[in-house]
């Protein structure tokens, strides 16, 4: 009989079948994962990114119209401010001029 590496002919083939087969069974297993796993997740993420890219973009559009809003809001807040302090310096101004009326009417 042949021999190398003190192995005969029939242990090499037997020894190189086995391995096809287990090298081949790995393949055909990772080819699975990656078509039953990888290719939906991939098409998930793509949508996912796609989804925030949109929300991102829906954000902007909102925060300008939300900053417009307190822009105006604030523009209110002055004018209403201005408003009561001339109507404070109104009434107090009258109530001022009510006093002294009443105290030249004492006086009399």
């Amino acid at each position: 009989m042949h021999a190398f590496l003190g192995f005969t002919l029939a242990e090499w083939v037997a020894a190189l079948s086995l391995l096809t087969f287990v090298f081949g069974g790995c393949a055909s297993l990772i080819r699975y994962f990656k078509n039953s796993i990888s290719e939906p997740m991939k098409v998930a993420i793509d949508e996912l990114r796609e989804d925030l890219k949109e929300s991102r973009e829906q954000r902007k559009k909102n925060e300008g119209k939300l900053f417009r809003i307190a822009d105006d809001h604030t523009k209110q807040l002055y004018n209403h401010e201005g408003r009561l302090n001339t109507l404070e310096t109104i009434t107090s101004s009258s109530v001022m001029r009510i006093d002294r009326a009443e105290k030249e009417l004492q006086g009399e």
